[in-house]
């Protein structure tokens, strides 16, 4: 079953405006006893400004501002000033939850009123059910990309979730290829149906594929060997495992494009394979995600991660989104990956979203970072995209 994408649209909120004037006849234009030519200035008023807002919601979702909305007083005579939960109504009775259109939500307060529009989605696959399972086939890196995406869903609408991740540490495809083909007991097993993790370990992959009936699997490459194609060539054997295994699973099939080392890093392989120079690992990265397994074999769905961690890159943070030069942050590094999958295989936004893992202690500057970061990437998988967030 083919998913149709999505772009959700951000509003930074909306200005009302009144424009004065005097329309005059053709020939010489008219002026004014005090010698002007008759046009009024356009007077200061005072507005609001909304931002932070959901401007999409699923199908089976129901309407919140999210913990990040924000309305703003911007008075005529230039000062402004944030307004307490108290201060503002807003009024979404015209969203109409399972039905998808796009309606208006309006806010007023200080006697004024704005609108910004908000999209229900059209019903998706993992929705018949009410609950979103996600099913990664990787490695250490899959455990970053995966760790917070429970707490992500709950916060984004999402009521059941059910995350597993098969991980063999530093895995590579020729490698899962062998396990599979053997259906060997090697793998570390990651669980999450309640919001806390469980691992264990020596388990086997049919077991596991054939637990439950997944809506996405993922699956991904390791040992930093992803730019020499021929690594990929025993993927065939995977994804013909996987079908054997389940073959009534409906479930689509995303290849996982993780990020590039920190600049600094001291890894062996970083160093051997791409001289210690991070764009062109990551644009390796890229090329091997176009040019083989999207072009040789097939998968067109990317969960674009390392371009989203290249977009937060750019932003104030720099070059500090990892742990140990290669592993990601535990917060907003593993945030932002999160982010990244979780609307990339749903395709929901994430703009307005409130939950945050407590590594990030709170810091909301971070938080934009990673939505924008992440949202960007969803959109231009294949390109970085420069920060708003520079200061």
């Amino acid at each position: 079953m083919k998913k149709s994408k999505r772009v959700g649209v951000f509003l930074a909120g909306a200005f009302l405006a009144t424009f004065l004037g005097t329309l005059v006849g053709c020939g010489e234009p008219a002026t004014q006893p005090d010698g002007s030519d008759g046009e009024q200035q356009e007077q200061p008023q005072d507005t609001l400004l909304v931002e932070n807002m959901r401007t999409e919601l699923g199908y089976s979702e129901d309407f919140k501002t999210g913990g990040a909305f924000s309305v703003t007083l911007k008075k005529a005579d230039g000062s402004e000033r944030v307004l307490k939960e108290s201060e503002y109504t807003v009024d979404s009775s015209a969203v109409q939850k399972g039905v998808p259109g796009t309606y208006s939500v309006k806010v007023t307060a200080e006697g004024l009123e704005t609108s910004y529009p908000v999209k229900v989605l059209e019903k998706q696959k993992w929705e018949e059910d009410g609950v979103l399972k996600i099913f990664m086939i990787g490695n250490s890196y899959s455990v970053d990309a995966l760790q917070h995406v429970y707490g992500i869903a709950k916060d984004l609408g999402v009521e059941k979730i059910v995350l597993a991740n098969l991980a063999i540490g530093g895995c590579t495809v020729e490698r899962h290829a062998t396990e599979f083909s053997a259906n060997a007991p090697s793998y570390d097993f990651y669980y999450n149906d309640s919001g806390t993790w469980t691992v264990t370990q020596n388990n086997t992959p049919k077991e596991k594929l054939q637990s439950d009936d997944w809506d996405f699997i993922t699956l991904q490459h390791g040992g930093k060997l992803q730019k020499y194609p021929e690594t990929y060539a025993r993927l065939p054997e995977i994804l013909a495992k996987i079908k054997e295994w389940i073959p009534d699973s409906q479930a689509e099939i995303f290849w996982h494009s993780p990020w590039a080392n920190q600049s600094d890093s001291n890894e062996i392989v970083f160093r051997q394979y791409y001289n210690n120079d991070q764009m062109y690992q990551y644009e390796c990265l890229v090329k091997s995600a176009q040019e083989v397994v999207k072009g040789t074999y097939g998968i067109e769905n990317f969960i674009p991660s390392g371009t989203a961690i290249q977009n937060a890159r750019t932003s104030y943070i720099g070059d500090h989104m990892t742990r140990d030069g290669g592993h990601l942050d535990l917060g907003v590094g593993r945030y932002t990956a999160g982010l990244t999958l979780f609307t990339a295989l749903t395709g929901r936004s994430a703009e307005g979203i409130s939950w945050m893992p407590e590594e990030m202690n709170g810091n909301t500057k971070q938080r934009a970072v990673a939505v924008e970061s992440a949202m960007n990437a969803v959109k231009t998988p294949f390109r970085i995209t420069q920060s708003k967030y520079t200061k």
